[in-house]
């Protein structure tokens, strides 16, 4: 559980321990840091668990976005709709200070925007709650977001959405690409009419993606999703129920 992260870190770094962590990294940005100071002092490994980046469509995708294929990245958006999670051994799922709230399963989305796009300068967002009086977790979320580089985001999730909806796409200069929830191929159309399918074998990502941190742990390499790219997902998350809150743009350093 989520609210378990900080603590279960914390103490296996102290023990000379390397940490694979799952999403998201903790429920606060202090937690955060004390999990970053705990692994850096003690000079081991930490890891968080953005599986997405071992599934081949997003891993490909992203690679021909960041390297120009479509053109400078003007635009990444994001939906993950679906219906209630299972509640978690004790009901934790129901509990926002357990869970954090339902990026608990949209920060795989949100990661991917940074991973495409990179750091994000400003947010807002709305938020709304009370379809199921036994949480307070938040029901519905669309955050808006313009990244330093200048392209802008969009990401809406919501748990009263049970038909379900996932997507991915990025808009650039040249063209656009999109992956949709549940395959393992994604779509590119260029403004000059062109357009395909690219195919990709699918995978067991999961066990890619811990195959990547045993090596990363045998032979002293930098994991793929480290605990600062873990901390800067969750750093939009807080910039978005702040300014649900207070109806303000909330800027990033």
């Amino acid at each position: 559980p989520t609210y378990t992260h900080a603590q279960i870190t914390i103490d296996a770094a102290s023990s000379g321990a390397h940490v694979f962590c799952e999403k998201p990294m903790a429920i606060t940005l202090e937690e955060c840091d004390r999990m970053l100071e705990a692994t850096a002092q003690n000079g081991v490994k930490l890891m968080i668990g953005f599986v997405r980046r071992f599934q081949p469509n997003y891993r490909e995708m992203r690679r021909r976005a960041v390297e120009g294929e479509i053109g400078g990245i003007k635009l990444v958006q994001s939906v993950r709709m679906g219906g209630r999670p299972p509640v978690g051994i004790g009901k934790w799922r129901l509990e926002r200070a357990k869970v954090g709230g339902l990026h608990s399963a949209y920060i795989h989305e949100l990661d991917q925007m940074l991973w495409i796009a990179g750091d994000v300068g400003s947010v807002k967002a709305v938020v709304n709650y009370g379809t199921f009086p036994d949480t307070d977790v938040e029901d519905s979320i669309w955050i808006c977001m313009e990244f330093k580089n200048g392209a802008i985001g969009a990401l809406g999730s919501s748990q009263i959405y049970p038909v379900g909806w996932y997507e991915l796409g990025v808009g650039g200069t040249k063209g656009a690409m999109k992956i949709t929830g549940g395959t393992t191929s994604f779509q590119i159309r260029m403004h000059d009419g062109t357009s395909q399918t690219v195919a990709l074998p699918n995978n067991d990502a999961f066990v890619e993606e811990l195959g990547h941190f045993f090596d990363c742990v045998r032979n002293n390499k930098e994991p793929i999703a480290t605990g600062i790219d873990g901390r800067k997902s969750l750093q939009v998350v807080w910039a978005a129920f702040e300014s649900a809150e207070t109806g303000k743009t909330v800027y990033l350093d």
